[in-house]
C-alpha cells in the first residue's frame, strides 16, 4: 500500500470517526460546489467560518481587513479569526481536530501540509478551487502543494529571491547570469547569504534536493558543483556578500540579490529610483529560484457548509485587488501577481513565479535542510570553507535525515 493510500485511509478513519461524535454531517452528505444559499443562510443565522493563524501583528490586522471587506459582500458568511502563538499554533490545531473541534482554515507555512496529511488532519483542496488555482496562479504555485496529485492547500503569499536594481546607477541590468561579474565590478552587486537567495545556481541546473515524498535525492556532484559556484560568485570583483543593505539603499551599490520580502523597506529607502529586474537567465534555461509559500489549509472538521464558505473566501483572497492590498500592507509577494500594480514588478516577479520550484512540502527541509544548506552558503561565500568539506557535511546531513 502507497504511503499517500495509507495516509487517506488514515484520514477516512479519522474524518468518520470525527462526524460521529460531533454530529458535523452526515455521512451520504455531499459537498456543496458553490457559496451557501444566502437565503437559507440568512434564515438560520449567518454561517460561521473560523480561521487560526500565526501571523505577526500587522498582518493579522491586514487579514482581519480583508475578511470584513469579505463579509461585507458575502453576508451569509461570519469571519470569525483567532489569532494564536505561531510556535505553538500547529500542536493546538492537532489537539483541537483530534477532539472535534478547531478552525474551518488554518493558514500556516506549505511545511506544514506532508504533516498535516500524514495525520489526517485536513481536507484536500475541492476540485472547484483546484481549477481556480490552476486557472489564476503560475503554474509552479498552483501545482506546489500536491501530494500524489492531489492538492492539499492553496498559496496566498510567497517568498523568493529578487533582483534589485539602482536605476540611477544602472540603466541595463544583466540578461544573463554571464553578465553579472561586468555588472558587479562596474557598479556593485550586493548578495545576502542564504539558501532562498541563490537557489537559482542550484535549480536552474536541474539538481533537485528532495523527491515528492521527502526522500532526499541530491547527488555529491551537484552539492559540490552548486558550491564551486557561490566561492566563484563570493570571489568576484564589486560582489559583497552581507545581510548589511546599507551601501545598496544609500546608493553605493547598483544591485541587490536578496528576497522578496526587503522590496517595501528597500523601496521606502530609494523611492523611485528602485527596480526590480527579471532574474538573469542561466542558460540554457530562465532562473529557477526556490519557492516558500504561506498557504491556506481546510480543516478536516469543516462541515461541507463551511468548506463551501471556505471556497468563497480562497476565492476572494487569490483574486487580484486583494492580493494587490495584501501585498501593499505587508510587504510579502502575493501569490496570485496579477495583483502588483506597478507593470515592471509584475513582469519580473511574474516570470520568477513561473520558472520558480517550490520548496519541498517535508517538514524536514524547514527544520533541517534548509537550514544546513543556509550555514553552507555562509560558510563558502563568508568564511572561505572548503567546498568539498562542506559538500561532505551536506550529504552526511540529507543521508541521515531519509525516511
Amino acid at each position: 500500500m502507497s504511503l499517500f493510500t495509507r495516509q487517506v485511509s488514515c484520514a477516512c478513519i479519522i474524518l468518520f470517526a470525527a462526524l460521529m461524535l460531533s454530529g458535523c454531517a452526515q455521512p451520504d452528505e455531499v459537498r456543496p460546489t458553490s457559496t451557501p444559499n444566502s437565503d437559507s443562510a440568512t434564515a438560520q443565522g449567518p454561517q460561521p467560518l473560523i480561521i487560526w493563524h500565526g501571523l505577526p501583528a500587522a498582518e493579522g490586522d491586514t487579514l482581519q481587513r480583508i475578511a470584513d471587506r469579505f463579509v461585507e459582500s458575502n453576508p451569509e458568511i461570519a469571519v470569525q479569526i483567532e489569532a494564536h502563538d505561531p510556535s505553538a499554533l500547529l500542536s493546538a490545531y492537532e489537539s483541537a481536530v483530534l477532539s472535534g473541534a478547531g478552525p474551518d482554515i488554518l493558514l500556516g507555512p506549505a511545511s506544514w501540509v506532508e504533516f498535516l496529511v500524514g495525520k489526517g488532519l485536513i481536507q484536500p483542496v475541492s476540485p472547484e478551487l483546484a481549477q481556480t488555482m490552476n486557472d489564476t496562479l503560475p503554474a509552479p504555485v498552483a501545482l506546489g502543494t500536491q501530494i500524489a496529485g492531489t492538492p492539499f492547500a492553496l498559496p496566498f503569499s510567497v517568498e523568493f529571491a529578487t533582483l534589485y536594481v539602482n536605476r540611477v546607477l544602472v540603466a541595463e541590468p544583466p540578461q544573463i547570469w554571464d553578465q553579472i561579474a561586468s555588472a558587479a565590478q562596474q557598479r556593485g552587486l550586493l548578495v545576502t547569504p542564504a539558501f532562498l537567495v541563490v537557489s537559482g545556481l542550484y535549480f536552474t541546473s536541474g539538481a533537485q534536493l528532495m523527491s515528492a515524498d521527502g526522500a532526499p535525492i541530491a547527488t555529491r556532484q551537484s552539492v559540490a558543483s552548486f558550491l564551486e559556484e557561490l566561492h566563484t560568485l563570493a570571489s568576484l570583483p564589486g560582489v559583497t556578500v552581507t545581510t548589511d543593505l546599507t551601501s545598496f539603499t544609500q546608493g553605493e551599490a547598483g544591485l541587490l540579490l536578496a528576497s522578496s520580502n526587503e522590496y517595501t523597506a528597500l523601496r521606502a529607502a530609494l523611492g523611485e529610483d528602485l527596480s526590480v529586474a527579471t532574474l538573469p537567465r542561466i542558460p540554457p534555461k530562465q532562473w529557477s529560484t526556490l519557492l516558500e509559500f504561506e498557504v491556506l489549509i481546510q480543516s478536516l472538521n469543516s462541515t461541507a457548509e463551511a468548506t463551501a464558505a471556505t471556497g468563497a473566501f480562497a476565492e476572494f483572497i487569490l483574486s487580484p485587488e486583494i492580493q494587490g492590498i495584501w501585498f501593499e500592507e505587508t510587504g510579502y509577494a502575493p501569490a496570485n501577481p496579477a495583483g502588483l500594480s506597478d507593470g515592471s514588478l509584475r513582469s519580473a516577479w511574474s516570470t520568477t513565479l513561473e520558472w520558480g520550484v517550490p520548496a519541498p512540502l517535508s517538514s524536514r527541509f524547514e527544520t533541517e535542510i534548509r537550514p544546513a544548506l543556509d550555514r553552507a552558503v555562509q560558510a563558502i561565500m563568508v568564511d572561505g570553507a572548503g567546498v568539498e568539506d562542506e559538500a561532505a557535511n551536506i550529504m552526511a546531513m540529507l543521508e541521515g535525515s531519509a525516511p
